[in-house]
């Protein structure tokens, strides 16, 4: 699967995750990435958004990043990475890396894909109209590791399923 960033109008990539720790805590993620391509200066922005909610504290935290930059690092050791406001998206085939911050809560997650990627539609192609085409697939089953750190400061080692 192609998922390096491309000449489009506009592009996302997503991840959700449950996740749960070693003594029950319970946390649930969202984490999207979109790429808009100004049409007249074919200025490129990158816009993070990030919602987390920990079930212990009965709360919900969300935030977002934007930045400017003509081109994404390739050839890591993740594939392509997006590095917009000090949130990291690393991806890599079936393999991604998330690193994230927001509202006092951060995060620093592996996620591999455990079944075959989902193609929409047969071929992956979605006609936009006038934002034109895009390709469109899912990785319905991540097995997610790594760690989350509450605003108490206390790291939270943490596994889960995400798509």
């Amino acid at each position: 699967m192609d998922e390096a960033p491309h000449d489009f109008a506009t592009e996302w990539w997503y991840f959700n995750a449950h996740l749960a720790g070693p003594q029950g805590e319970r946390f649930s993620l969202h984490d999207v990435l979109f790429q808009v391509r100004e049409p007249s200066s074919g200025r490129v922005l990158y816009v993070r958004q990030m919602g987390l909610s920990d079930e212990g504290a009965g709360t919900h935290v969300e935030g977002e990043r934007l930045r400017s930059m003509e081109a994404v690092t390739a050839g890591t050791p993740d594939g392509y990475s997006f590095d917009v406001g000090g949130a990291f998206t690393g991806m890599g085939g079936e393999r991604y890396h998330l690193v994230g911050t927001v509202d006092g809560y951060a995060y620093d997650l592996t996620l591999v894909s455990e079944v075959p990627e989902l193609v929409h539609d047969g071929d992956g192609l979605v006609d936009s109209g006038p934002a034109g085409i895009t390709y469109y697939f899912s990785r319905p089953r991540l097995e997610v590791s790594g760690v989350l750190t509450p605003p108490d400061g206390a790291p939270v080692p943490v596994s889960g399923l995400g798509w």
